[in-house]
């Protein structure tokens, strides 16, 4: 390039060439290592504080599952939108609640009203003990 920063009037030998097609394509690659670096370092930092979280979560002894105090739908709804940065559209879950004295928790009978939930929108069944299961779709 002349000085003045006036383009050249050709684009130099293939060498040259060559050399700078290389020398951008090494530039676009480490600027992509870079930001993904960033990313996965983020990931990383919130692995971390989620797995701080569940230590300190006090654990049911009979179900071996956190407490309702722990499971609160906003902390899932907040959970989703984190894993949703960088997609194209956001997560979609949805979450099965039932109150109960029954022992051991009726987990199949939430599996079956999740499994029997319409996509998107409300949805509520009952436990053999006729406890009320409700089913609620959660969106980032």
């Amino acid at each position: 390039m002349p000085s003045g920063g006036a383009a050249a009037a050709s684009s130099g030998a293939p060498g040259e060439t060559w050399a700078t097609t290389s020398l951008h394509h090494m530039v676009d690659l480490m600027q992509n290592a870079r930001a993904g670096t960033r990313r996965l370092r983020e990931q990383l930092a919130d692995a971390h504080a989620a797995a701080a979280a569940r230590g300190a979560a006090a654990i049911e002894p009979q179900s071996g599952l956190s407490t309702p105090d722990f499971l609160v739908c906003d902390d899932i709804a907040g959970q989703l939108e984190f894993a949703s940065k960088g997609l194209d559209g956001s997560l979609v879950a949805s979450i099965a609640t039932v109150v109960t004295p029954a022992r051991p928790l009726p987990v199949t009978a939430l599996l079956r009203a999740l499994d029997a939930a319409p996509a998107g929108g409300p949805h509520t069944a009952s436990t053999a003990d006729g406890d009320r299961i409700t089913v609620l779709p959660v969106r980032a």
